[in-house]
This record gives structure tokens, sequence and C-alpha cells, in this order.
């Protein structure tokens, strides 16, 4: 893969296109328990809520737009903000019936302060925690009937090892509700 990637980025140079194009790279999860990847310091794996199975990287390029050789770990960004991402670097309007559930993070990726203000869902449909939401460093994964849950602060506890749950009942309720309203509102499967 990396010498695909590499072909077209050099075919971008040979035809002057490279300034001007924007080339997103990223993945669509973690790597899968046993087939000999890590997501070392994170807990999980594929098919996991937990940071191991959702958490991926995102490599920026765009030389007339976005600053080079920047690293940035502090921003949270999520699949959803692509549109509304590519949009605003772009210049290009959304339709006005369409509402993101995503976020417009070009100023993360120009290397200035960026704080979400909407929060981050998921869902995996298994027959435990199926279901998470992230609202700043909190996050929760619960059962879709909402009787099990466990919450993390990532800001202290990136590899959710401590459920605090019930050192923050309040927190953990809040969130839950948040998280069966939402899922109450996610489209029946059309299969």
């Amino acid at each position: 893969m990396d010498e695909q990637i590499g072909r077209v980025l050099d075919a971008l140079e040979a035809f002057g296109l490279a300034k001007n194009t924007l080339v997103l790279f990223s993945s669509d999860n973690g790597a899968s328990q046993g087939g000999g990847g890590s997501n070392s310091p994170f807990r999980g794996w594929k098919h996991s809520l937990y940071e191991g199975g959702i958490r991926e990287p995102l490599i920026v390029r765009w030389p007339s737009r976005v600053p080079a050789g920047r690293v940035d770990e502090q921003s949270v960004l999520n699949v959803c903000d692509l549109i509304p991402t590519i949009c605003g670097l772009t210049g290009a309007t959304m339709p006005a019936a369409y509402q993101p559930d995503g976020e417009d993070i070009t100023r993360a990726l120009r290397g200035e302060r960026f704080e979400r203000v909407k929060p981050q869902f998921w869902h995996y449909p298994t027959t435990g925690l199926s279901l998470a939401i992230r609202v700043g460093n909190w996050k929760l994964l619960t059962t879709s009937d909402g009787r099990r849950q466990e919450l993390y602060d990532l800001a202290e506890d990136a590899g959710e090892t401590t459920n605090l749950a019930g050192d923050r009942p309040e927190i953990a309720k809040s969130l839950t509700e948040r998280l069966l309203t939402w899922q109450d509102e996610l489209p029946l499967p059309t299969n």
C-alpha cells in the first residue's frame, strides 16, 4: 500500500498538481485481534468501541493550505467531520437541508486551537457494549438497553483502564440518556 500511495503522490508532483491537491489518508478502525498488529497503549481491537478499535490517524497533505510536518495529538476528530471540513477547506457550500453530525475541523488542520462542540457517537451492533459517546474528555460505553455502563476520562486514562461510572454516576446517567436518545433516532436497518 505504501508504494501505491507513493505512486499517486509522485504522479501529482509530475503533473504539477501537488500544491493545490488535498490528500487525506486514514484508516477505518484499529488493528484486528490476533492479526499481529498493536493498538497499544489503547484498549480494544477492530469491532470494539474502545479507543483501540475506533481511534485512527488522519494524515492531511495540501501544501498550499495545510502546514507540513505538524503532529496534532490533542484534537478529537471523527469521520463525520470529513464532509464539513472538505467544504470548509475548499469553500464549497453544503446543501441547506444537510445537517452534518460532524464539524469543520479546518482550524485544527491549520494548527489553530480546535474544540469540539458536538458530541461524537458510535454504534456497533454486538451483544455487549454496542454504543459509545464522547463529550469533551468523557467517554461512555453502554449496552443497547443502557443497563451496563463504562465511563472513562480519556484525558487521564486514554487506555480505558479505570471505569468511573460508579464514582461519577451523574455523568454516566447524563451520557447514557443522550446516547439512548441518539440510538432511538437511528434509522432502522434496511436488510
